[in-house]
């Protein structure tokens, strides 16, 4: 059974990350940090799988509190086995839609009023609204495309609909078990537009042209989305600014890549804009008539770098060097590969031994 904690300070709106499995990778940690030592958070809260071995130590994280759940209570193995590969990536497919799930049982468990989710990736920029957020009344989050939505910055405002989505997911999984996360958020988002809102996405400064989205659907979408100044980035700029995640393509972290634009995977177009980035943690966004502060940054390529003080220092010598050159770039992670073939060699033995004990029963 899980326990109920007690917060630690009086800090207005309470962070939460949640990683799921059996090890906290490295930059999950540096994130944390980043969240205390840069934005001086001091109500912050990890969920993480019982059991789970981490380095995180309360004396020298004093303002992160650990909350262990048993995320066997919510969706069972067996069912999400069905229709997904469970030791693809040690359970991403199972983790990614129980992070949801256990998101929502920390916060009722603990009877939390409210709560703003990150994915351990995510950047806050110093700049970030707190207060502007804290106030807002429905659940928010990101919107990608037409056919999947973004948990990677989630807000939810109240014990109530905590409960009342924490429902929606499992029905909605119940329903249509092979969906994803972010197609389960969709489908919740598109039935219930009186209840869920979108983060600013940018859409008024960088709508992705390759897209070709009528007018009635732009203006459909900023129509839910929050009235919050500046721009809440939950995929596409980091993907731009920060790279895409080398585990997605054998070790090869690839920066300034159109691929998700022209494929018309983001209603926004990064590219189509100039930033400048601020000894003060920030960064703006300048098109030919208009400029955004962007509060957020989705580090898709888990890069650490970004997590340190110094990060838009990095980010500056990065755009700089894109500029010059005029085309993307890309880097070779060895470690990121390797782990990968372990995974995979370790897959097909697990598989093979399998196969042998049931020709034996």
């Amino acid at each position: 059974m899980m326990k109920a904690i007690k917060s630690k300070s009086e800090q207005a709106l309470p962070i939460v990350i949640v990683y799921l499995g059996k090890h906290i990778p490295n930059y999950v940690i540096k994130s944390i940090e980043s969240l205390i030592e840069i934005n001086k958070v001091s109500k912050l809260f990890l969920v993480v799988d019982r059991g789970m071995k981490t380095q995180l130590k309360s004396k020298s994280h004093p303002s992160c509190t650990i909350w262990e759940y048993d995320s066997s209570d919510s969706l069972s193995d067996e069912e999400l086995g069905k229709y997904h590969d469970l030791e693809f990536r040690n359970g991403y497919w199972k983790h990614t839609i129980l992070r949801i799930v256990a998101l929502l049982d920390f916060q009722i468990t603990n009877g939390v009023e409210q709560v703003l989710h990150l994915e351990a990736d995510m950047i806050l920029m110093k700049n970030f609204p707190f207060e502007e957020v804290a106030i807002q009344s429905r659940i928010i989050w990101g919107y990608y495309n037409e056919r999947r939505d973004v948990g990677a910055l989630v807000f939810v405002p109240s014990l109530s609909m905590a409960r009342w989505l924490r429902k929606e997911v499992v029905d909605t999984w119940k329903k249509s078990p092979s969906s994803t996360d972010m197609e389960i958020l969709k489908s919740i988002a598109t039935s219930h537009a009186n209840r869920i809102s979108y983060w600013p996405s940018g859409l008024s400064i960088a709508v992705n042209s390759y897209n070709r989205l009528s007018k009635p659907l732009i203006e459909g979408i900023q129509s839910r989305e929050v009235e919050l100044r500046g721009i809440f980035d939950v995929a596409p700029f980091g993907m731009w600014l920060c790279g895409m995640d080398p585990s997605n393509n054998y070790g090869l972290q690839r920066n300034f890549t159109k691929i998700f634009i022209e494929n018309g995977d983001s209603i926004v177009d990064p590219s189509h804009v100039n930033y400048v980035f601020g000894s003060d943690d920030s960064i703006l966004i300048r098109s030919s008539n208009k400029t955004e502060s962007i509060f957020t940054l989705h580090n898709h390529s888990k890069d650490t770098r970004y997590f340190r003080a110094s990060r838009m220092e990095s980010l500056q010598k990065n755009y700089r060097k894109y500029i010059r050159r005029g085309t993307p770039y890309q880097s070779f992670s060895l470690k990121v590969f390797q782990t990968l073939v372990f995974r995979k060699f370790h897959k097909i033995i697990k598989n093979s031994l399998k196969r042998k004990a049931k020709k034996y029963d």
